[in-house]
C-alpha cells in the first residue's frame, strides 16, 4: 500500500496504479477508497474494461445494484 501511494505521487494520472489502489482497498474492505481510485483509473483511461469491473464488484459488495450493473454496462 505504501509503495502504490509513493507511486501515485510520482504518477498522477496512471489508471494502472489507481485500479491497484482500489485492489488494494477493496481486499481491506475499504470500499469507498476502492471506488475513489476504481472511478480515478475509469476516468483516465475510460476504454479500460478492468478498472470497470472493479468497480462494478465494489458496488456490488455495498448492495448498490444500479451503480454495479451501470459499471458492468460501461465495461462491455
Amino acid at each position: 500500500q505504501l509503495a502504490i501511494a509513493f507511486a501515485l505521487k510520482l504518477e498522477k494520472n496512471a489508471a494502472y496504479l489507481h485500479n491497484e489502489a482500489g485492489l488494494i482497498w477493496r481486499l481491506q474492505g475499504n470500499y469507498a477508497a476502492a471506488i475513489f481510485h476504481f472511478k480515478k483509473a475509469t476516468d483516465i483511461s475510460p476504454q479500460w474494461f478492468i478498472p470497470w469491473t472493479h468497480l462494478s464488484a465494489s458496488y456490488w459488495s455495498l448492495n448498490q445494484w444500479d451503480s454495479c450493473r451501470n459499471s458492468l454496462q460501461t465495461a462491455a
